[in-house]
């Protein structure tokens, strides 16, 4: 018999999608750091999170110990960034944006040109230190990471969990925020940048959605493991944007859709493109059906409010739904019915883990006692 080839064999340890990033240095953190707070903080580091702002996470930590009101602290986080914004960043951004315009009028029509770009401005290059030195968009990607890395220090459940409340409470006080005047004379190129398109800095909570978007790729079986600190930071980063949801202030359902499409419509049993060995998918099933129960614990008014929001004319689930619901970022009622039935399936699944099982039955008893408070609500759609 032939010897079997192993040149090319897969092996779980060289795959950076199997094994995250310094696994060794991040054991040594947990196994030589005391302090929770402390421990993700270097395990952060260790693993190349979204970089965090030590003088604005140290503004954070004096809010939520108490040191300094809310007030104080959403005027000493945003003070700085409405500076940069009223000024385009001292000017850099005047002249950045006409150097983006200069490239992009050639390609135009006169009316798009008018539109878009403006005539040409002469001026002369500022400072290249101006770049780096102020810097509205680096600002606020700093804030918003500041505040995703917060959270993921506090409980979400229990008595302890008012600290990730007073958090939240914190990003409805920035959004409540006079929006900063305009730079002076803003040209059409520089209202082309994503920051000052709306003119609604605070209002929209600009970039906020990108940066939770960039947060979201720190995730376990992504550049987070799969240790107890990393888990329960996950858990944490969850219900921080499913409160933002739940009251309003931000709309980050479609995070809690994913959670239930990846555990409950088969996107962890597809993870073949990363390589993913069975272990590895039975830890993401684990944790994700985690997360379900945090998003049902705090948005589920919400997510069953709008499964009502689109009816399915479908009495039974094929492959051909779910493919489309795998796209799609919204509920049905038909889809919120076959995430309770696999949920209860899950929670019977002898060949996953005792706390997969445990995540299953307590989302499912969740989910009962939605449509129990909310019976009226079904009757009114007509079920």
């Amino acid at each position: 018999m032939a010897s079997e080839n192993t040149e090319n064999a897969y092996d779980p340890a060289n795959d950076p999608h199997a094994v995250p990033r310094n696994e060794s240095t991040v054991q040594h953190i947990l196994n030589t750091v005391e302090n929770e707070s402390a421990q993700l903080d270097a395990v952060c580091e260790a693993r190349g999170w979204q970089r965090i702002d030590v003088e604005q996470r140290d503004i954070l930590d004096a809010y939520l110990a108490g040191t300094i009101s809310l007030e104080d602290t959403a005027e000493r986080l945003a003070a700085p960034i409405d500076e940069s914004y009223t000024s385009a960043d001292a000017g850099y951004q005047y002249w950045d944006m006409e150097m983006t315009a200069r490239a992009c009028r050639p390609q135009c029509t006169p009316d798009e040109v008018t539109k878009y770009w403006g005539e040409p401005v002469a001026m002369c290059e500022p400072d290249p230190a101006l770049q780096h030195a102020v810097s509205t968009e680096g600002g606020l990607w700093g804030l918003w990471f500041g505040l995703m890395h917060a959270a993921r220090k506090l409980p979400w459940e229990g008595e302890e969990s008012g600290q990730l409340v007073k958090l939240v409470r914190l990003v409805q006080t920035l959004k409540a925020r006079p929006n900063p005047p305009l730079p002076e004379g803003s040209p059409p190129a520089l209202l082309n940048n994503w920051v000052w398109g709306s003119g609604a800095l605070w209002s929209d909570l600009t970039l906020l959605g990108p940066a939770a978007r960039e947060s979201w790729n720190d995730a376990p079986g992504g550049t987070m493991g799969f240790t107890a600190v990393e888990v329960k930071a996950w858990e944490r980063q969850n219900a921080y944007v499913a409160h933002l949801t739940a009251i309003g202030t931000a709309d980050f359902l479609l995070y809690g859709i994913w959670a239930m499409r990846d555990a409950l419509e088969g996107g962890i049993a597809r993870m073949r493109e990363m390589r993913r060995t069975p272990e590895m998918k039975a830890m993401q099933l684990e944790v994700t059906l985690g997360i379900i129960v945090v998003w049902l614990s705090i948005s589920g008014e919400e997510m069953y409010r709008r499964s009502f929001e689109t009816v399915e004319a479908v009495e039974n689930v094929d492959s051909g739904v779910l493919n489309a619901w795998r796209a799609w970022g919204e509920i049905s009622d038909v889809r919120w019915s076959y995430w309770k039935k696999r949920l209860a399936k899950f929670a019977r699944d002898e060949k996953v883990s005792a706390l997969a099982r445990s995540h299953a039955v307590r989302a499912g008893e969740k989910i009962q006692r939605l449509e129990e408070a909310n019976e009226e609500m079904r009757w009114s759609h007509g079920y």
